[in-house]
């Protein structure tokens, strides 16, 4: 009985390391598939004076969500939506006088001076 709890153990054990192994050799791949798209970002915070990163939780999401864009389609993207956030907070600048707290044009909330009313989701 000895003899087949020490086996099982072992067995076990032997199990549990070979996943932990292939999950990390999943990871490995993942990062490595990345390497170009990081290259970008890095590339575009020092351009843009912006930083650019992905968080370790949201690695496999990030790469599922660019791999199917080549680092140059990439580059253009990410350039696209930085003019788009850019001429955004523009505009919101705009409204952040007189006329956000007045109700005309949009209120951006972390510049709001004013009331924010809030309803309870309970």
């Amino acid at each position: 009985m000895l003899k087949k709890t020490v086996i099982l153990s072992i067995m076990l054990l032997w199990i549990s390391s070979s996943l932990t192994m292939a999950s990390n050799n999943r990871l490995n791949e993942l990062e490595i598939q990345m390497i170009p798209y990081l290259k970008v970002l890095s590339q575009l915070s020092e351009e843009l004076g912006v930083t650019h990163y992905v968080a370790e939780e949201n690695k496999e999401r990030f790469y599922d969500s660019v791999k199917s864009m080549t680092p140059r389609e990439f580059a253009i993207t990410m350039r696209e939506q930085y003019k788009v956030a850019e001429q955004s907070t523009v505009q919101s600048e705009k409204f952040s006088g007189e006329d956000a707290r007045s109700g005309f044009g949009p209120n951006p909330l972390p510049n709001s001076n004013g009331k924010i009313e809030t309803i309870p989701l309970d």
